[in-house]
């Protein structure tokens, strides 16, 4: 709670969003004598949490990191249900380069006996954990997320940021409406009395709810489409919104007299709304030409990367960023933000909370871009949000939008690494022909049949397009973003 930081407000070690042990852990490094040893087991997300970045400061400035045990999705305290991990750190200055000892549990279901293995540094548990000598390196996380990769990894990982040239500004992206309450919950619903339910909506309603309030042209100005993950998938919506969104900013209050009808319904539940800007604004609401033009929802929590290609008014809520740049073409942007390889690059120098990606705008604008006008990856990403148009669930089109991902997969990695690909032979780009554009004055017809023609021609069993991608995991460097090398 906010009370639990009274007194320590004015430390120089407190910063918003923190958690309040790392105020202890920072003032315990003051306290030890030199060569004196911390330990702590915690959350682990202190590495890579915008608000830890003052404790990683003080690690980093005064400490050496000895040892990093990370439970990973194991539950140390069952009923806390944390991530967790131990550090052992001493207060020396040591050159800027060390080894530490780094564990990583791969298998939350493992037994006693098999976790006293894990915590022995020198005991092998083969595939359900992860050990090795990390070469940490201090002025490589200077600022930023601390990260714990194999070498190979991190050679990876280099050569994507060298070839990366283009980078997100932090104003080309947002998150999404923060409600005081979008909708009645049951300690809410207890408050107001008779006639309220848990569900009832406030800021979101659906369509019944909607049509219930009979608003005129004038009011369903500020009542707008409210899309949320049910509707929102990988590359393009795969169906309308079914909720509506009533849109009011920071001054509301000043001028919703002109809309009786809303003013109305919120006046119902004026007593449980928490917003800054209550009644009747918004919490968070956001700049709106987001929500308008053309853009791409990034999903913050998501078992994977998922960007959503919007040429559609939509509305979400702070599940999602949008990103929103006139620097690059979007559904190129679309196309390579949803690839294997910048999977890769944000399970190792992103943000995770156990095994799910946290894909928040520190991650989004350290993303290495490599800028292309890449024809091929744009009509392959046209061709995919065709196919969800016509049909998401049909099985013929989704092997044909596998198989396209797949080819955008083999794109992306020959822009990264085109003297790899070409030394291995396992080339893409230079064998996929010309890709026919998808016109607007196309019927639905015509569009599916061009995806279908190209289909067919690239995945013909002789074509080289086919045979590449069938045998790209054999260049070691893809075969460990894919996850599919077993030697680290």
């Amino acid at each position: 709670s906010r009370k639990a930081f009274d007194g320590f407000r004015d430390s120089p070690y407190y910063q918003g969003k923190m958690d309040l042990w790392y105020g202890f852990a920072c003032k315990m490094i003051d306290f030890l004598k030199e060569d004196g040893i911390e330990c702590f087991i915690a959350q682990n997300n202190w590495i890579t949490s915008s608000g830890a970045s003052k404790f990683r400061d003080k690690v980093l400035s005064d400490t050496t990191i000895k040892l990093f045990t990370d439970f990973n999705d194991y539950k140390v305290f069952k009923s806390a249900g944390i991530q967790t991990m131990i550090y052992i750190l001493t207060k020396v200055k040591t050159s800027n380069t060390h080894k530490v000892k780094y564990s990583i549990l791969k298998d939350q279901n493992v037994n006693g006996d098999q976790l006293k293995k894990f915590l022995d540094f020198n005991s092998d548990l083969k595939y359900k954990s992860e050990k090795y000598l990390f070469p940490f390196n201090k002025t490589q996380f200077n600022d930023g997320f601390i990260t714990f990769n194999n070498p190979e990894q991190e050679r990876i990982l280099k050569i994507i940021y060298e070839i990366g040239d283009f980078f997100l500004y932090e104003h080309e992206i947002t998150q999404g409406i923060v409600a005081p309450q979008d909708k009645l919950n049951k300690k809410n619903a207890d408050i107001l009395g008779t006639g309220f339910h848990r569900g009832d909506g406030i800021f979101n309603l659906s369509k019944e709810e909607l049509d219930s309030l009979e608003l005129g042209s004038r009011e369903m100005e500020i009542v707008k489409p409210f899309y949320s993950t049910e509707h929102l998938k990988k590359y393009f919506k795969v169906s309308d919104n079914q909720e509506w969104i009533i849109y009011t900013n920071s001054s509301a209050n000043k001028w919703i007299n002109d809309f009786p009808k809303i003013n109305s319904h919120l006046n119902k539940f004026r007593d449980v709304i928490t917003s800054d800007f209550a009644p009747y604004g918004l919490h968070r609401s956001r700049n709106e030409s987001f929500f308008k033009g053309n853009k791409i929802l990034s999903l913050r929590k998501c078992q994977e990367p998922t960007f959503t290609y919007s040429d559609f008014e939509c509305y979400v809520s702070q599940t999602y960023n949008l990103i929103n740049s006139e620097r690059i073409d979007l559904k190129y942007l679309t196309g390579l933000l949803n690839s294997k390889l910048i999977k890769f690059w944000l399970k190792n120098r992103g943000k995770l909370q156990g095994e799910l990606f946290q894909v928040d705008k520190e991650p989004l604008i350290n993303i290495p871009i490599l800028f292309s006008n890449n024809l091929e990856m744009l009509r392959l990403v046209e061709y995919i949000i065709q196919l969800i148009k016509t049909n998401h669930e049909n099985i013929k089109l989704k092997i044909w939008r596998v198989y396209f991902e797949q080819i955008i997969d083999g794109i992306v990695y020959d822009l990264y690494f085109p003297d790899l690909l070409k030394k291995h032979d396992r080339q893409i780009i230079r064998y996929l022909g010309e890709l026919a554009a998808l016109k607007d004055s196309m019927s639905d017809q015509e569009k599916l049949a061009i995806c279908k023609q190209v289909f067919e021609r690239l995945n013909d069993k002789e074509h080289p397009v086919r045979k590449n991608l069938f045998r790209m995991d054999s260049i070691p460097e893809i075969s460990i973003i894919e996850g599919k090398d077993d030697s680290h």
